[in-house]
């Protein structure tokens, strides 16, 4: 994988041809699973199916900044561990969440690599089906980096697959895996 990464990276710099769409605002939005970093009594990955939306803006190649925000597209049913039958599951989401980014960005005219470098909150809440318990909610904050490919649909238009963490801290780590559509101003 990593010399994978060197050998497309090479190519962008030797070739060194720049997409004339490299400067200027942009905006976007996107579909992301977020895994919240923990599984249920069963092993399975608790995981989210997220929207976002992005808005940035791009001085140069190795200038911009990005801002994102999103929130669950639908609820996730965990399974609880417990010792009483009243409480087998709980609904839970990612009420919302925020991120600023440093983004910098190699481009030709066929496809982009960039990396994304900032901080993030997230807000995350679970909801019992018995009604007697109040929902718990949490919010964490952190560093947030990513990196992403995109491939150029037209000359304003482009598809985005990425990878990031968007919170990470010393007790929790929230990555995703998602792909976006932007345009180009």
């Amino acid at each position: 994988m990593k010399r994978f990464l060197i050998a497309i990276l090479s190519i962008f710099v030797v070739t060194n041809v720049y997409a004339s769409k490299d400067k200027g605002v942009y905006v976007g939005g996107g579909i992301t699973i977020i895994n919240v970093g923990i599984q249920d009594p069963f092993s399975k990955d608790v995981n989210f199916k997220a929207g976002e939306i992005i808005l940035g803006y791009k001085y140069n190649s190795y200038l911009g900044i990005e801002v994102r925000g999103g929130g669950s597209l639908s609820d996730e049913r965990i399974a609880l561990t417990n010792t009483t039958r009243s409480r087998d599951s709980a609904e839970s989401d990612i009420e919302n969440y925020a991120s600023v980014y440093y983004r910098a960005e190699l481009s030709n005219e066929i496809a982009k690599l960039y990396l994304l470098l900032g901080q993030s909150t997230i807000s995350t809440r679970v909801r019992f089906e018995d009604g007697t318990t109040p929902a718990f909610e949490a919010s964490e904050s952190g560093w947030s980096y990513g990196a992403g490919f995109g491939l150029w649909l037209d000359e304003r238009m482009n598809l985005n697959f990425e990878v990031k963490t968007l919170v990470d801290t010393e007790n929790d780590s929230f990555t995703s895996v998602g792909i976006n559509a932007d345009y180009r101003f």
